[in-house]
């Protein structure tokens, strides 16, 4: 992609969920605090999220960009259940290159070529952390992209603070969920 076309993509702040920052912010705090456990929500709202992106390149803003961002979400989603690992593993991508370009949205990167190349090298990154340890893979990018909805829908401005604090709360909020669990059912790790 020539730089000219990167610059063409809509700003995560266009979102469809971003527009109703009360959805957004459900969603996030869902994802927050259990996104390892909604490993589908987590899977649906980043098949959305890329789909929007997509639609609004393509397609241009417009019914039609959503109608196609809902069902790569519902898509996502489905898959997710169906195929878990598969679908996480891309979500994994996705979310990490989604994730780099939202953050080069926040901190003014110039678009173009380099970001883009981030964008896919942190997708491979998160996508390889996914796979490789599934479950905290998980809690890390669904607290993630749960903080950055919160932080989308309530406060775009206080990203550089907010958005690492509530990440770091979602993981710990995660983890002592994963710990409990595997404490009633008597798993030890």
């Amino acid at each position: 992609m020539r730089g000219a076309e990167v610059e063409e993509l809509p700003q995560l702040a266009d979102l469809g969920l971003a527009a109703r920052p009360a959805v957004a912010a459900v969603c996030g705090a869902l994802l927050l605090a259990f996104g390892r456990r909604l490993f589908w929500l987590f899977v649906g709202v980043v098949g959305f999220a890329v789909g929007f992106r997509l639609a609004g390149a393509y397609l241009g803003d417009g019914g039609a960009g959503l109608l196609v961002a809902l069902a790569a979400g519902a898509l996502a989603a489905l898959a997710a259940v169906l195929v878990q690992k598969l679908a996480v593993t891309l979500a994994g991508f996705a979310a990490g290159a989604v994730g780099l370009l939202w953050l080069g949205e926040q901190l003014g990167w110039p678009p173009g070529a380099a970001l883009l190349a981030g964008a896919l090298a942190a997708g491979v990154v998160a996508a390889v952390l996914v796979r490789g340890l599934f479950e905290v893979g998980l809690i890390v990018l669904s607290s993630l992209a749960g903080a950055a909805l919160l932080v989308e829908a309530w406060r775009p401005e206080a990203a550089g603070l907010a958005l690492p604090l509530l990440a770091a709360a979602g993981v710990v909020l995660q983890l002592v969920g994963l710990r409990r669990g595997r404490r009633q059912h008597g798993e030890r790790r």
